[in-house]
């Protein structure tokens, strides 16, 4: 399939101009699209399949691939200086098609928060779910060996959206030992994680049931949803924002340039708006450039203010990560086994192919614990250690 360059998009205009193909940016242009806009989609990375992208078993081989952005951060103070890699997804679907296919929705509680702390009754929860369920297909076929721990609140999901969403065809080996360990230490066995309340051990609920991994693309912008729509829809890869272009305080359009050749640079017009969905990173680093974000950082590196927005680039906050290792007999099978031998591989890759199963239909968490943040875990530590 041929695909639009740079500059066939010379002089045109939209009605929308979607800044970011990742996994809202797909969504979105789906929508508007079948609201009857058109729109452009600018997307640095890759728009075709990338080899095994959506094989469960390999999210891990997926973080060296050409999808992720492979950050690094600077030297983190409170980790010894540690630089550590920030993985971000690039290309049409984004995060979605490098994540680790995990279902998770936010609390109930915070949601209702947050519709408080904002004074907008729209993000709460029992306003959001809708849009929850519009998302997906729940798969409720639950391994044999799983299926005590499991009890959907059905209330709670929907049954035919883009998305299927489940627990999965097979369970790892050792998924039901380990939560009976954490009942055994008091933890509560939580039968549908995805309720409005987390609290618990669960069976995770993971958007490749049927072992394929649904992104965002697979989900909202298909080949075949882009052939239907190509009179509306245009999808330009290779190509990253350098900055809005603005008329007085109104965004109007976009520069864009080539990623393989970053002086080859042209403007798109917006008629309605432009839309950033560029990141975490990637859509404050946009509107910087462009001139919004706080005056003494842009006059620092010669960019000319557009509006004075001390909040732009800053605060950003994420989620620890780490794991916990222990020694296990080794006659006790585990998803290590197969990772640890080449030759279980090309067996694994020819049943996958011709039957959907085996060891490359899972990804490498089953369940899953949440718990409530306690204050007192932090007491013991200086309130400078905390701030690191």
């Amino acid at each position: 399939m041929d695909y639009p360059k740079l500059g066939d998009f010379e002089g045109k205009d939209f009605d929308y101009v979607i800044v970011g193909g990742g996994t809202s940016g797909c969504v979105l242009a789906n929508k508007l699209v079948l609201a009857g806009f058109s729109v452009l989609v600018v997307e640095r990375g890759p728009r075709g399949e990338v080899k095994d992208q959506d094989v469960p078993g390999n999210f891990l081989k997926m973080l060296d691939s050409e999808l992720n952005w492979q950050y690094r951060t600077t030297p983190q103070v409170g980790l010894n200086n540690r630089v550590l890699d920030g993985h971000r997804g690039t290309g049409i679907g984004g995060g979605s098609r490098l994540n680790y296919m995990s279902w998770v929705r936010g609390p109930k509680a915070d949601f209702d928060d947050w519709a408080k702390l904002v004074g907008d009754e729209s993000w709460s929860w029992d306003n959001v779910l809708p849009h929850f369920k519009e998302m997906e297909t729940l798969e409720e076929y639950v391994a044999e060996e799983l299926r005590e721990y499991v009890q959907y609140d059905r209330a709670n999901h929907g049954y035919d959206g883009p998305i299927n969403v489940g627990t999965g065809k097979e369970a790892l080996p050792g998924a039901s030992d380990f939560i009976k360990a954490c009942m055994q230490a008091g933890i509560p066995l939580n039968t549908d994680h995805n309720s409005g309340n987390p609290i618990g051990v669960s069976v995770a609920q993971l958007n490749c049931p049927n072992a394929v991994r649904i992104s965002s693309a697979r989900a909202y912008l298909s080949e075949e949803f882009q052939k239907q729509h190509a009179s509306q829809l245009s999808i330009l890869c290779g190509a990253m924002c350098s900055r809005i272009l603005f008329d007085a305080n109104k965004a109007i359009g976009v520069e864009i340039f080539d990623v393989k050749n970053p002086d080859e640079k042209i403007s798109v017009l917006a008629r309605q708006e432009i839309i950033l969905t560029a990141g975490t990173y990637g859509s404050p680093h946009v509107l910087l450039l462009s001139g919004v974000g706080e005056r003494a950082q842009l006059e620092e590196f010669g960019i000319p203010v557009v509006a004075d927005v001390p909040g732009v680039g800053q605060g950003l906050q994420d989620h620890a990560i780490f794991s916990c290792e222990y020694l296990q007999d080794s006659a006790i099978p585990s998803y290590n086994h197969f990772l640890q031998d080449p030759k279980m591989m090309q067996p694994a890759i020819d049943e996958y192919e011709s039957k959907k199963t085996g060891p490359l239909v899972k990804y490498g968490g089953a369940a899953s614990i949440a718990c409530p943040i306690l204050d007192r875990l932090f007491t013991r530590f200086p309130e400078s250690t905390n701030k690191t």
